[in-house]
């Protein structure tokens, strides 16, 4: 299986000025750098976390027919909006039979198609989903503020980000991130 990002968030869960604030800048010389580091670090809690901030869409693809139930990541899942199984050799695919979420968790989707059209097999399934929020006021204030933090942190490592050395995610992020990690048995 593989996830690709499609369409990138188009808001961010703060504003320049809100990162600014935090970092306690008041001059306009590193806007572009202050919403760049926002941005990556944005990313580097979804990715830490496996989950959506901002809205966003997302592609998954499995080979052939999936016999048992797909977890779509990141979450929080808002709708599934297609499921194509894609036979043969043919870069033309048609969309499954059903594709059902699990009430209990709405991540996991099952997609029923046939294994075989036309006697070709199906070589692939993609199932393109939105995740995350588009209301930014429903963000976790603790994820926006490790967020914050680990931009601030960024900002004043930056130099040293830039030589391609190894900076640390400090210890307040770090236990932020872990109260929000999922466990799976």
């Amino acid at each position: 299986m593989t996830f690709e990002l499609i369409t990138p968030p188009v808001l961010e869960p703060f504003s320049l000025q809100e990162l600014k604030t935090a970092l306690r800048i008041d001059h306009d010389a590193d806007d572009a750098l202050v919403m760049r580091l926002g941005v990556t670090a944005r990313r580097f809690v979804e990715r830490r976390l496996s989950v959506a901030i901002a809205e966003q869409s997302w592609r998954l693809t499995a080979a052939g027919v999936p016999s048992a139930p797909l977890r779509l990541a990141p979450g929080p899942v808002m709708s599934v909006d297609s499921a194509v199984v894609f036979y043969g050799d043919s870069d033309t695919g048609m969309p499954a039979d059903s594709i059902e979420t699990h009430r209990a968790q709405p991540s996991l989707i099952s997609v029923t198609a046939p294994s075989s059209v036309n006697s070709e097999r199906a070589n692939r399934t993609e199932i393109i989903f939105r995740a995350g929020r588009s209301d930014m006021t429903l963000v976790p204030p603790d994820l926006k503020e490790a967020v914050m933090l680990l931009t601030a942190h960024y900002y004043d490592h930056r130099s040293t980000v830039e030589r391609g050395r190894y900076v640390a995610m400090p210890l307040t992020v770090q236990s932020i991130l872990e109260a929000h990690r999922e466990v799976r048995l």
